[in-house]
């Protein structure tokens, strides 16, 4: 029966270590009696990250999708026109209850906690046209809370660290073909 509990206590270490402000899950009562929402990595979020966790319960693939959409739409962080801030962690909390309902509350605490991630993730990636994906990064960059810009950083630390991986292994590739000519040349002659 502990098994349950193991994870909870790994999450709220990634949790601590990740250095989340606490404000943040604590938008309800009822949101500390099975612990804090785990803090996710930008890397395990991809443009279908909201259509996954939805299809666990709901079976039609286009509900799924227009669902994950109205979802991404109010997890979006941007102030509304004529607005000077994004929506309220508790319009949001609100606004996801209504669609997702009580029984998703998990799901909700995980949302409200990652929503600039998961809201910058999906966005920059499902972005077309360098216009939205600017937007988007500034809009990351400028978010109250800073999950914004510290969501924009780790991409961008996992962007180059996968850059000089790949040129390292062109490199070493490179030098392997030289070797095999090298040595080939000379034994085909």
């Amino acid at each position: 029966k502990d098994d349950g509990n193991a994870g909870e206590e790994s999450g709220d270490e990634e949790r601590l270590v990740q250095g989340t402000a606490p404000t943040r899950t604590k938008s309800s009562g009822a949101a500390g009696k099975k612990g804090a929402a785990r803090i996710l990595s930008v890397h395990e979020i991809d443009a279908h990250y909201l259509q996954r966790r939805l299809a666990a319960t709901l079976h039609d693939a286009t509900e799924c999708a227009a669902l994950a959409n109205q979802v991404l739409t109010v997890l979006d962080i941007r102030p509304a026109a004529g607005s000077s801030g994004g929506t309220s962690i508790r319009e949001c909390e609100n606004q996801l209850l209504v669609l997702l309902g009580f029984e998703r509350f998990d799901l909700i605490k995980t949302l409200l906690a990652n929503r600039a991630r998961i809201w910058g993730c999906i966005s920059l990636k499902r972005a077309t046209s360098e216009t939205t994906r600017d937007a988007v990064e500034l809009a990351l960059n400028e978010e109250e809370s800073g999950e914004g810009r510290r969501a924009l950083e780790e991409l961008r630390s996992r962007s180059m660290a996968e850059d000089w991986r790949g040129e390292r292994m062109k490199n070493t590739a490179d030098t392997l073909r030289k070797k095999e000519r090298g040595d080939g040349e000379g034994g085909d002659g």
